[in-house]
C-alpha cells in the first residue's frame, strides 16, 4: 500500500497500487452527496452526471480536524472501467500513477495537467464504446442555482453539466472530487461573454456625459459613430476559442470599412491573420463579421475589456421617423471545452433616427389658394446660422398640381421653391432648432414678417417625432399635423394693413388736404389784392 498527499490544497490521499487487492471499507465512511453550485448571473440546466474514477475505501481523520472531509488520509481503489485510461501527457501511467505525480508535485485543480486530466477523462467516458453508466445523476429544475447528486458511495468523481449563463447553454469544465459522508460542494466551471452595442448621440444629454447610448439622430449623410463592448471570458479548459463579433446594419447605413478599430486591455489590435480579421461578405443578411483567430484569442487576459469602434453613413435609403435605421450585434463564442461547439449571445440593437419637415405655401383662409414659385432657404441653431443644402428628390411638373417637391439633406442645393401645390417636404433632418426663411415670395404677394422657428424634436408617438410640438403627418396641411404654413398676402406696393404703411397713407392724405385749404384761403386773397392796385 502506498500513501501520497494528492491535491495538497484540499485533500490528502492514500492509493491502493492494485485494484486487485481487496480491502474492507472503513467503518467510518458512508454515502456521500455532491452539491454543484452556480457562479453569480447564471443558472444550472439539464442533467448533471457524475462518474466514479476511483473508491475511497479508507479514510483516517486528521487528529487536528477529525471532522474536516478535506483533511486525513485516504485509501483509493481504481475503478475497473478506468484501466485503459491513459492521460496524454504521461502515456505510460495509468490514472492511479498519473494522480500519485500530481500529488507528488502538489498540483492544484486549477492546474493546466489537471484540467487537461478532467477533459480527457470526461472524453474518455463518451468515447468507450457503449459508454460509461454514470454513478448517479440529477436535473437541474427551471432557473436552478445549485443542484445535488445523492447517495454516490464513497469515492473520487468527475461531475459533467451545463449551465445557463447570459440566456446561452454552456458545458461546464468537468469537475473532479471526493464524495462520502455529508455532502461536497463544488463550483461549477463555465463562463460565457457578453456584448453590447452602442450608437453616439452628440444631440441628446446624458446622465454618463459620454453621449454613448441606444439611440441617436441624425441628418441624411452625417456619420454615426458605433461601439461594442465586452470582455474575454474566463477560458479555463479550453485550447483554442471562437469568438467572432456579427454586425448587421439596416439598408439606411453604410458602413466604413476603413474605420474598425480594436482594443483590449487597452491596447490596439491591428488586425492579421494571427490577431482578427474582417469578412465584409458573411452572409445570412449580415453587413460584417469580425473573427478573432480562435488559437490566439485564448491568450488574452480573462477579464480585459474588449472594446471595438467603427463608423457607418446614414445614406438616402434611411427611413424617416419609425420605426427608424436599427444596427444589431451579436457574438458567437465557445461554449463547450469538450467540443468544437459554439454558442450565439442575443442581440444587441441601436437605432439612427431621421427626420423631415414639411412646408404649405398659401394665401387666403377660405378657401386657401396654394402658391407656387416662392423661394425658401433654411437655417440650423438661428436666423444667421448655417444654411442646410439639399439635393432636389423630386421636382413635380408644373401640370401637377397636388404633387410635393421632395429635397434630401446632404447635396449642394441652398434654397427650395414651392410648386404648384405649395408642398414642400425636406428629408433627413436632423432633431433641433432651425429657421425658416422666404427669400423671393411668388410675384405680387408679401413675404411673412421674418424668420419662422421651427423645432424638431424626437418623440413618443407613431411618427417618432414632432414640428413646432405636433406630430407630423406628411399628407396634410395643418398645423396641427405637424406642416409648416406659409401665409402670404396679396399687394407689393404696401406692407399689410394695419401695419405702417397705413399710418403713412393717413399722413400723406392729410398733408394734401391742408394744401388744398391753404390754396383755397391764399389765391383768392392774392386775386383780390391785384384787382385794387
Amino acid at each position: 500500500m502506498k500513501k501520497r498527499k494528492l491535491l495538497a490544497i484540499t485533500i490528502a490521499l492514500v492509493m491502493i497500487m492494485s485494484m486487485m487487492m481487496a480491502i474492507p471499507a472503513s467503518a467510518n465512511l458512508s454515502n456521500g452527496s455532491i452539491v454543484i453550485n452556480t457562479a453569480q448571473n447564471t443558472a444550472l440546466t439539464g442533467t448533471f452526471s457524475a462518474y466514479k474514477i476511483l473508491d475511497i475505501v479508507g479514510w483516517t481523520p486528521d487528529p487536528a480536524q477529525p471532522t474536516n472531509q478535506a483533511e486525513g488520509q485516504f485509501v483509493y481503489r481504481m475503478d475497473s472501467r478506468f484501466a485503459a485510461f491513459r492521460p496524454s501527457a504521461q502515456s505510460a501511467q495509468d490514472i492511479w500513477q498519473y494522480l500519485t505525480a500530481a500529488s507528488a508535485n502538489n498540483l492544484s485543480f486549477n492546474s493546466a495537467a489537471m484540467v487537461t486530466l478532467s477533459k480527457e477523462l470526461h472524453d474518455f467516458i463518451h468515447v468507450t464504446p457503449g459508454g460509461i453508466a454514470a454513478a448517479g445523476s440529477a436535473t437541474a429544475t427551471l432557473d436552478a442555482t445549485s443542484v445535488t447528486i445523492p447517495n454516490l458511495t464513497p469515492g473520487y468523481y468527475l461531475v459533467t453539466g451545463k449551465s445557463v449563463i447570459n440566456g446561452e447553454e454552456v458545458t461546464t469544465l468537468s469537475i473532479l472530487t471526493n464524495a462520502f459522508n455529508s455532502p461536497t460542494s463544488v463550483n461549477m466551471k463555465a463562463d460565457a461573454p457578453t456584448i453590447t452595442k452602442q450608437v453616439h448621440n452628440t444631440n441628446t444629454p446624458l446622465a454618463n456625459g459620454d453621449g454613448w447610448t441606444d439611440w441617436a439622430d441624425v441628418n441624411i449623410g452625417d456619420e454615426v459613430d458605433f461601439r461594442f463592448t465586452s470582455v474575454v471570458p474566463n477560458m479555463q479548459g479550453y485550447t483554442q476559442y471562437t469568438f467572432t463579433v456579427r454586425d448587421t446594419m439596416s439598408a439606411g447605413l453604410t458602413f466604413n470599412p476603413g474605420s474598425v478599430a480594436v482594443t483590449i486591455g487597452g491596447n490596439n489590435i491591428s488586425t492579421s491573420a494571427n490577431t482578427w480579421t474582417l469578412n465584409q461578405s458573411p452572409g445570412s443578411g449580415r453587413s460584417f463579421d469580425i473573427v478573432f483567430d480562435a488559437q490566439n484569442f485564448i491568450n488574452y487576459t480573462v477579464g480585459a475589456p474588449i472594446l471595438i469602434t467603427y463608423s457607418a453613413i446614414l445614406n438616402d435609403q434611411a427611413i424617416i421617423g419609425n420605426p427608424g435605421n436599427p444596427n444589431k450585434v451579436d457574438l458567437v463564442f465557445s461554449n463547450d471545452p469538450h467540443t468544437t461547439g459554439t454558442g450565439t449571445t442575443p442581440e444587441s440593437e441601436v437605432i439612427v433616427y431621421t427626420y423631415e419637415m414639411g412646408i404649405y405655401k398659401y394665401t387666403g383662409q377660405t378657401p386657401r389658394i396654394s402658391l407656387a414659385d416662392a423661394v425658401f432657404e433654411l437655417r440650423r441653431d438661428s436666423a444667421t446660422g448655417t444654411v442646410v443644402t439639399f439635393a432636389e428628390t423630386t421636382i413635380v411638373p408644373d401640370a401637377n398640381t397636388t404633387g410635393a417637391n421632395v429635397y434630401t439633406v446632404g447635396g449642394s442645393v441652398a434654397t427650395f421653391v414651392t410648386p404648384r401645390s405649395g408642398l414642400v417636404d425636406l428629408k433627413g433632418l436632423d432633431a433641433g432648432t432651425y429657421y425658416l426663411i422666404e427669400l423671393a415670395p411668388p410675384e405680387g404677394y408679401n413675404p411673412p414678417d421674418g424668420p419662422i422657428e421651427v423645432v424638431i424634436a424626437r418623440a413618443d408617438n407613431e411618427r417618432g417625432f414632432t414640428v413646432n410640438g405636433n406630430q407630423y403627418q406628411p399628407n396634410q396641411v395643418d398645423f396641427a399635423n405637424g406642416r409648416i404654413n406659409v401665409l402670404n398676402q396679396a399687394g407689393g406696393l404696401f406692407p399689410g394693413v394695419g401695419g405702417v404703411g397705413r399710418t403713412i397713407f393717413f399722413i400723406g392724405g392729410g398733408v394734401l388736404m391742408v394744401g388744398a385749404l391753404i390754396a383755397l384761403l391764399v389765391i383768392p386773397k392774392k386775386k383780390e389784392n391785384n384787382e385794387i392796385q
